[in-house]
C-alpha cells in the first residue's frame, strides 16, 4: 500500500506542473512552445484527472487533495473555459431575438453509405433535423460541399446566401445580405466568410470561420474528398500530436487575421465557425479578446463540440460583441457529422 501511496504521490506532482504549464498556454505562442501548447490541447483531460485525484486523496486521507485542490482554485478562470455552469437567461420583450448558428457538416458524409451510395434513411433524418432548425436567422456552415448545399437549400427557406464556389465555407441567412467578403488565409479549402446583414433598421456583421484543421500527416491537401469515410485510429491520433504545433501556429495567424479585419467593422460582430482548437490555447485568447463566448455565458458542462475520440472536445464556437445579450446557447448532438450544431438565441 506505500507503494501505491507514493506512486499517487509523485504523479498527483507530474499532474501538477503538467496543470500549471496548461494556464500558461494561452499567454505562449505555439511557435514559441511546443510543449506549453500540446498541454493546452489536453487541458481538459487535466482538469478532469485533477479532480479525480482530489477525490482520492481524500479518501485516503493525503495532504495532496488540498494541492490539488488549491490548483484547481487557483486555475478557476481557465477551468471554467472548459467546463461551465450558467444560470438560465431571461430575454426582454422590447428587443428583437436573433437566433444564429454554425455547422461543420463535414459534407454530409454520415448520409452516404461506404460503397458511394446515399443512405436514404439517414438522409431524411437530416432533412427532419435541418427543418426542425429552420427559425434560424443566420447560419454559418464549414465543410459544406454541394451534398450539404442540397439538403439546406431543401430543407431549409434561406432566401439569402453568401458562398463561393470551391470554398467550403459559407453563410446563409433569413434577412438581406447587403456586403460581403472573405478573409483569405491562403489556403483552398479553408476561408473565412464574411457578410453585413441588415436586420430591421439594423447592420451587424457575421463571419463564419474555418481554420487550419490538424492533420496526421502534417500535410494540407488542396482538396478535399467529399466522399471519403474517415476513420479515427490511434495512429493518427498521435500523428495529430506530432504535428499539432505547426497547425497550431497557423490557426494562431488566421485568427489574427480575422480580427484585424473584425476591428475595421462599422457594425457590431459575431464570429462563429470551428476554431479547430479548445478554449485553453493561445489562438482562442487570440480570436475572443473583448468578445463574449455564447458557451460562457448560457453553456452547461463541457459543452463538446466533436464526436471524436476526446470526450468534451470544444472546438466549434459563437463570439460574439458586448453589444449582444446572449439568452441562450444550445449543442445539438446530431448523428450527420462529426460535429455538432452550436446555436445561440441572441438580443441586440
Amino acid at each position: 500500500m506505500k507503494i501505491v501511496k507514493r506512486l499517487f504521490t509523485i504523479t498527483n506532482l507530474l499532474l501538477i506542473v503538467a496543470t500549471c504549464g496548461a494556464y500558461l498556454a494561452p499567454y505562449i505562442a505555439p511557435s514559441n512552445s511546443t510543449v506549453i501548447s500540446s498541454l493546452g490541447l489536453v487541458f481538459s483531460g487535466l482538469v478532469v484527472c485533477n479532480f479525480l485525484y482530489f477525490f482520492i486523496g481524500l479518501i485516503w486521507q493525503s495532504k495532496m487533495a488540498m494541492v490539488s485542490l488549491l490548483i484547481l482554485f487557483l486555475g478557476f478562470p481557465y477551468v471554467q473555459n472548459t467546463v461551465n455552469f450558467s444560470l438560465p437567461k431571461t430575454a426582454s420583450k422590447k428587443l428583437q431575438t436573433l437566433h444564429v448558428a454554425t455547422y461543420n457538416t463535414q459534407f454530409s458524409k454520415p448520409t452516404i453509405l461506404p460503397d458511394g451510395s446515399p443512405n436514404q434513411k439517414m438522409i431524411t433524418q437530416f432533412d427532419s433535423f435541418l427543418t426542425s432548425v429552420n427559425h434560424l436567422d443566420i447560419l454559418g456552415v464549414q465543410e459544406c460541399g454541394w451534398r450539404t448545399a442540397e439538403r439546406i437549400q431543401q430543407s431549409m427557406n434561406f432566401p439569402y446566401k453568401h458562398t463561393i464556389e470551391d470554398i467550403y465555407t459559407g453563410i446563409y441567412s433569413k434577412h438581406p445580405i447587403v456586403n460581403k467578403g472573405f478573409v483569405d488565409f491562403g489556403q483552398q479549402i479553408n476561408k473565412c466568410l464574411w457578410a453585413d446583414i441588415a436586420i430591421g433598421k439594423d447592420t451587424i456583421r457575421f463571419y463564419t470561420a474555418h481554420l487550419a484543421p490538424n492533420r496526421h500527416d502534417g500535410k494540407i491537401p488542396a482538396v478535399l474528398d467529399q466522399n471519403q469515410q474517415e476513420q479515427v485510429n490511434y495512429f493518427k491520433i498521435f500523428g495529430i500530436f506530432q504535428h499539432y504545433p505547426p497547425f497550431a501556429s497557423k490557426r494562431v495567424k488566421e485568427a489574427a487575421m480575422i480580427r484585424v479585419h473584425q476591428r475595421k467593422s462599422p457594425y457590431p460582430c459575431i464570429i462563429a465557425g470551428d476554431f479547430n482548437d479548445p478554449p485553453q490555447t493561445f489562438m482562442y485568447a487570440t480570436i475572443s479578446e473583448d468578445l463574449k463566448d455564447t458557451f460562457l455565458e448560457d453553456g452547461i458542462g463541457f459543452g463538446g463540440t466533436h464526436s471524436g475520440p476526446v470526450p468534451g472536445l470544444r472546438i466549434d464556437y459563437i463570439l460574439v460583441a458586448n453589444q449582444f445579450k446572449v439568452i441562450k446557447h444550445q449543442i445539438l448532438a446530431e448523428p450527420f457529422s462529426d460535429h455538432y450544431m452550436v446555436k445561440a438565441a441572441l438580443q441586440f
